[in-house]
């Protein structure tokens, strides 16, 4: 039975560092969300990145993220070993095609979480 309680431990623990990490992102999704309620019109720096990112539609992009942004996607997605290409984008959101070896994923990213982005140059470009 000590090994069973022992494991147990260590799966508590692990759920309780992992609903950490995910407060931390409710707490972001919050703060985003008061934001935009207070505040009709984009943001300057918002709005500016979206005029970048649709310049980019359909490219082999990489992408940089805030802290605690990203996702395991996302980050297999600007290595060597995959590939990035934005399929379109609105105010908010970027809808990113990710593709992994054979595996290909769609992802929606929201706008504020991008915080920088840089072209790819493949052989066909």
């Amino acid at each position: 039975m000590t090994t069973f309680y022992k494991i147990a431990a260590i799966l508590g623990l692990i759920s309780f560092i992992w609903n950490m990490s995910l407060q931390k992102r409710i707490d972001l999704l919050e703060e985003r969300r008061h934001r935009d309620i207070e505040s009709e019109h984009p943001e300057a720096p918002r709005a500016n990145l979206h005029a970048i990112i649709r310049e980019y539609i359909g490219k082999t992009v990489t992408l940089d993220f805030y802290d605690d942004e990203e996702d395991l996607d996302t980050v297999y997605g600007n290595t060597k070993l995959g590939s990035i290409v934005i399929s379109d984008c609105d105010d908010k959101w970027v809808l990113v095609t990710i593709t992994k070896g054979k595996d290909t994923v769609q992802k929606l990213l929201r706008i504020d979480s991008i915080k920088g982005i840089g072209t790819v140059e493949t052989a066909n470009e």
